[in-house]
C-alpha cells in the first residue's frame, strides 16, 4: 500500500501529460483514503475523498 503511494506520487511529479498526471493524481487520494481507514481513521478518509478527490472531479 505504502509503495504504491509513493510509486504514484513519483508518477504525479514527472508524468508530462497533465491528464496522465491527474488520473494518477486521483488514483493516489484513493490509495491515501485507503491508508486512512486502515488505520481507522474513517472521518479522514471520507473528507480526503469527499474535498480532495472531488475537487479534481
Amino acid at each position: 500500500m505504502s509503495s504504491a503511494i509513493i510509486i504514484l506520487s513519483l508518477l504525479v511529479v514527472t508524468l508530462k501529460n497533465p491528464v496522465h498526471c491527474i488520473v494518477s493524481m486521483l488514483v493516489l487520494f484513493i490509495h491515501i483514503a485507503m491508508l486512512y481507514l486502515f488505520l481507522n481513521a474513517e472521518f479522514m478518509a471520507a473528507i480526503q475523498i469527499i474535498i480532495y478527490a472531488g475537487a479534481i472531479l
